[in-house]
């Protein structure tokens, strides 16, 4: 039996400079209940760069990554789900409504987004 596939949505931000601190309580404690709130989403959390291996290397452009994870079988929907509130934040700022998923000012517009599937199956440590 073939056991569904998880999809997970990367998505690469940073805050604008001087505000990481608003930046760090809208993303933990709105954006990403907002997003999960959305048809499709399971779950979600934040992760912050601490170093490079490397040493020497350079480090990220984005130093914070948010991972949505999404069921095989809600994939489509969350895909929708998201354009559509892209589409929506747009209308509601357009009639001066707060959007379903806001964005904050302290998030910089300079942001990527990736979605991969699940390729293998998960190894565990046995220690």
């Amino acid at each position: 039996m073939t056991m569904a596939k998880k999809y997970l949505l990367f998505v690469h931000t940073k805050a604008v400079e001087g505000r990481e601190d608003e930046y760090d309580d809208w993303y933990e404690h709105t954006h990403l209940r907002d997003v999960v709130g959305l048809e499709g989403f399971d779950a979600a959390q934040r992760w912050k760069f601490t170093h490079a291996h490397p040493a020497d290397a350079a480090p990220p452009a984005y130093r914070n990554v948010a991972i949505y994870e999404v069921d095989e079988a809600n994939y489509e929907r969350a895909r929708a789900a998201l354009a559509a509130s892209v589409v929506e934040r747009a209308e509601a700022t357009a009639a001066g409504r707060t959007p379903q998923v806001p964005v904050s000012p302290a998030l910089d517009d300079d942001r990527v987004a990736y979605w991969f599937v699940e390729a293998s199956e998960r190894v565990e440590s046995q220690g």
